[in-house]
């Protein structure tokens, strides 16, 4: 239920805190995404990411200074919530036992308090991240997510080739109309449909 609890979030919460605060616009800034991750290649680093986005934003020094973090909890310097699950994230690490799981991640999380570029940055805008393997294994996924509307339309359609270049140096009609052909086989592809499937499927 992401998508109903974020659309309470953007839009009904939104509304109240305007009225309260005689604000109008945006409350919190542009809309959730979803991406398929592998937890080798990536998910360890976004654990990290969203714990020192108060100390890249200048707020605190340390992730443990701020309210709302997950680090503490994590780290073992705090009681868990009852809505929060640790252990998937300290077992990141490899080590088997709590103790040193705990300080292991704290010692990730802390190796990029120094690091003046997001990690992530490299990963952006993709639907799946993660090596070469991962993304295979996952094609058949990939496909049926473009009919998820949980996930972005940006995202879903990612892997849709670009039609301005499937159409790029065509200059008679015939050309055009052949192009036109592979443009929607290749977004049949792209979006896991049969060759021949509906045209209203392939919309760009």
């Amino acid at each position: 239920n992401l998508s109903g609890a974020m659309r309470q979030l953007n839009g009904v919460y939104t509304q109240r805190f305007n009225r309260r605060h005689e604000r109008c616009g945006h409350v919190l800034q542009g809309r959730f995404g979803a991406q398929l991750v592998d937890g080798h290649a990536y998910l360890h680093e976004v654990c990290r990411y969203i714990v020192l986005n108060p100390v890249r934003a200048g707020v605190v020094s340390h992730p443990r200074d701020w309210r709302w973090s997950s680090f503490r909890a994590t780290a073992g310097e705090g009681p868990v919530p009852g809505f929060l699950t640790v252990d998937w994230v300290r077992a990141l690490s490899g080590a088997g036992d709590q103790a040193p799981a705990q300080s292991a991640y704290v010692r990730f999380v802390e190796a990029g308090l120094g690091q003046d570029r997001d990690a992530r940055a490299q990963f952006e805008s993709k639907p799946a991240v993660g090596d070469a393997v991962f993304v295979r294994r996952l094609d058949g996924h990939g496909r049926a997510a473009t009919r998820c509307t949980e996930i972005p339309r940006a995202q879903r359609f990612a892997a849709r080739p670009e039609l301005t270049h499937l159409f790029a140096g065509t200059t008679t009609r015939v050309e055009r109309t052949a192009r036109a052909v592979t443009a929607v086989r290749a977004l049949a592809r792209a979006d896991g449909l049969p060759p021949g499937g509906k045209m209203s499927e392939c919309k760009t």
